[in-house]
């Protein structure tokens, strides 16, 4: 079993508005990172265009609090690495499966998507980046209709994982790539 990746905080919430908003709140009032933020429900999440959706229970809604030291316009760069730590994630399940990264947000499994990313960061005076709020949803047990991209959950191509399993390999898989 993997462990927590060593200097990695954790806030583990039931219900949340956002965890990205929860991660810009948290920036504001001080927190350094990096702090996963996650929740078994998130109400108003956000994705690609300002598009809101309802994340149900059963999927993994986290975000990754970063101070990455670093110009924000180089930020976008992570999704990279967050690309692939949700790859690293979702492959031990998906044995023979085409697991794809989709340039910028999204992972791919056998052409649909499983999985998005979005990046938040502010600018403090001087263009570095005043914190970075990596968003990363994967639909474990459900995916929504409504999507511009064919979607799919894991728990229909392949072994079901729980939430914080899923959250555990996550965490040390971008820990590696960061």
């Amino acid at each position: 079993m993997t462990s927590w990746p060593v200097g990695y905080g954790l806030l583990d919430l039931v219900e949340i508005d956002s965890t990205n908003a929860a991660a810009r709140r948290r920036a504001q009032a001080g927190e350094q990172g990096p702090l996963w933020i996650s929740a078994a429900r998130q109400t108003q999440g956000r994705g690609r265009r300002g598009r809101v959706w309802v994340a149900p229970p059963g999927n993994l809604s986290a975000t990754l609090l970063l101070r990455p030291k670093r110009r924000a316009a180089d930020c976008a760069q992570l999704s990279f690495a967050a690309a692939l730590a949700v790859a690293d994630m979702l492959a031990p399940h998906l044995p023979g499966r085409d697991i794809r990264l989709k340039w910028p947000n999204d992972v791919l499994v056998d052409g649909r998507k499983i999985a998005g990313i979005l990046l938040e960061t502010e600018s403090s005076g001087d263009g570095m980046a005043a914190y970075l709020a990596i968003g990363i949803g994967v639909n474990l047990a459900t995916y929504p209709d409504d999507t511009e991209h064919p979607a799919t959950a894991l728990a229909d191509l392949g072994n079901p994982l729980a939430p914080k399993d899923a959250l555990l390999d996550l965490a040390g898989a971008f820990a590696k790539w960061y």
